[in-house]
């Protein structure tokens, strides 16, 4: 792996897991001084999170952390009921459902505890669970695709979950099953119509959940 690579990795981490936050600067100096490298690594790497929509570069300024705005949200998911729908049909056509087996037991046994799941858990094998369906649906394309826009979703999914309600969670647990059985019965009609429904019903949730945080942008 590339220098620049391996910063682009580790950047694209501290977005993801929160360290940097929407609309926080990422200072070409101080990054390369934490990472060990000179700048050059450090903007190419900004200009690849940039393409990703992870980052918004600003003449002059420098990089920021995006800012997802209400309509970039709705395209956002629009697209991925479309991206990850298809990956549930092609799922149900062609994957191998034991690669589904481990998630699945363990939203079931979620359920038998009968109690609050932990959402940061949740948080965990959801992406887990679309991951694997998209990472398995047998077309590379779809799956780079799928991963580009959830890693968008996620800039702004922190702000939102922790406030999502347990009987919430715990639906979209069954939502997630009810998926899985469709892929393992092999009825890929079910499985996608399934898909978009839960997509649908997240972006609902999602759009709900920050207006009533007075979120005024994502």
């Amino acid at each position: 792996m590339s220098k620049q690579e391996t910063i682009y990795r580790q950047i694209q981490e501290r977005i993801l897991q929160g360290y940097y936050q929407p609309g926080d600067p990422i200072i070409e100096r101080v990054v390369a001084e934490e990472l060990g490298a000179s700048r050059i690594p450090v903007r190419a790497a900004l200009l690849q999170l940039e393409q990703d929509g992870l980052v918004t570069l600003i003449p002059n300024r420098g990089a920021n952390v995006r800012i997802l705005s209400p309509t970039d949200l709705r395209d956002l998911f629009v697209a991925r009921m479309a991206i990850d729908g298809m990956a549930a049909r092609l799922a149900a056509l062609y994957m191998d459902p034991s690669e589904l087996e481990l998630v699945d037991n363990e939203y079931r046994q979620i359920l038998n505890k009968n109690e609050a799941p932990d959402p940061e858990l949740m948080v965990s094998l959801g992406s887990d669970f679309h991951d694997k369906i998209t990472g398995g649906c047998g077309n590379p394309v779809i799956a780079r695709m799928a991963v580009s826009i959830a890693d968008q979703v996620r800039l702004s999914r922190r702000l939102y979950f922790p406030h999502t309600s347990s009987v919430q969670m715990l639906r979209f647990a069954n939502q997630h099953i009810r998926i899985v059985a469709a892929i393992r019965d092999r009825e890929p009609d079910l499985a996608e119509k399934l898909m978009r429904e839960h997509i649908a019903e997240t972006y609902d949730l999602f759009r709900v959940s920050l207006d009533g945080l007075g979120s005024k942008q994502l």
